[in-house]
């Protein structure tokens, strides 16, 4: 599947080894001809509409709880960042006390887990007994087990309050769409040409298909294999957990732009004009005439979304303009 090879050349443990360009490339070709975006009739997304830009929520906004959260093995890193620590420290604590190692045995505690460096370090220490030793390895492992529970929830916090989304659909004819987004069918629908000549290549490369699977993304790999082998991090990554929501969130067939701006609020940004609007079902006569001068005013196409009337479940749309 062509989303496998995008993130194979895109999340690349090693940020020397990432294929960004043919990644973009790759996933241009496999960007829907259209795309659409849902919204409630309010005084902002008429203005969204009117001024040819979209809102950008931060991820905590939105109404998955989930959404561009993470799972990190915290105890795994810290312990790697703490035995990092150590030995960056370590000619100065053996100088301190006196101790003697030789490179070999150097050598051989880089691959021992943490407390076993700690023991074989601090053994070498006058007047430490074996019970010092076990009661100061328990000392800090222990704060360092309660700071990992808060450590993993602040992570996520701050992932999901600095990540911005604007998020689309490749239907346009989803009623549970057009009940959870587009005012219980009271609102519209945009449709839009990202692969249109001119298109802002900002906007493309940040469009990203959305991974719907059952568990989210593992990030303790991308960091302990930085601190083990000296990698440099990739900090596309921060782009990766965005995208991978629930099995439950399939059917809203979604893209996203992600913009991971580490700060500030929610914001409009000027895009491009949308090719129709889409007027749903139970739209007022007021909103629908005020949508319609719109779209003469930008020469767009207007469809009116109709119920089937052949005995099954569905929206059609009609075109009126």
């Amino acid at each position: 599947m062509w989303i496998e090879q995008y993130i194979e050349m895109k999340y690349q443990k090693n940020s020397k080894e990432i294929k960004l360009e043919e990644a973009m490339e790759l996933k241009y070709n496999h960007i829907p001809s259209s795309l659409y975006k849902y919204r409630g009739y309010s005084e902002y997304s008429v203005q969204n509409l009117k001024n040819d830009s979209v809102w950008f929520n931060s991820a905590d906004k939105l109404n998955d709880p989930y959404d561009s959260a993470l799972v990190m093995r915290t105890e795994q890193y810290m312990k790697r960042r703490i035995a990092l620590a150590t030995f960056e420290d370590l000619p100065n604590f053996v100088h301190k006390h006196g101790i003697e190692i030789s490179e070999e045995e150097l050598n051989t505690l880089k691959r021992e887990g943490i407390e076993d460096i700690f023991r074989t370090i601090l053994r070498r220490v006058p007047d430490y007994t074996e019970e010092i030793i076990e009661q100061l390895i328990e000392s800090v492992f222990g704060v360092m087990k309660d700071l990992e529970e808060s450590y993993t929830l602040e992570k996520v916090r701050k992932s999901r309050e600095m990540t911005f989304l604007s998020c689309f659909s490749e239907i346009n004819d989803s009623m549970l769409m057009w009940s959870h987004y587009a005012d219980s069918h009271k609102g519209f629908c945009l449709e839009y040409n990202f692969k249109k000549p001119g298109r802002d290549s900002i906007l493309t490369r940040a469009l990203n298909p959305v991974i719907y699977r059952e568990e989210l993304l593992d990030v303790s790999e991308y960091l302990l294999d930085g601190t083990k082998y000296g990698l440099e991090f990739n900090n596309l990554v921060s782009t990766y957990w965005t995208m991978i929501k629930s099995l439950d969130w399939a059917y809203e067939k979604e893209w996203r732009m992600i913009f991971p701006l580490f700060k500030g609020e929610g914001f409009n940004r000027a895009f491009f004009k949308p090719e129709a609007i889409y007027l749903g079902t139970e739209i007022s006569q007021e909103h629908k005439e005020e949508l319609v001068e719109i779209a003469k005013t930008k020469q767009i196409q207007v469809f009116q979304m109709n119920k089937k009337t052949n005995g099954v479940f569905g929206l059609v749309p009609e075109l009126i303009l």
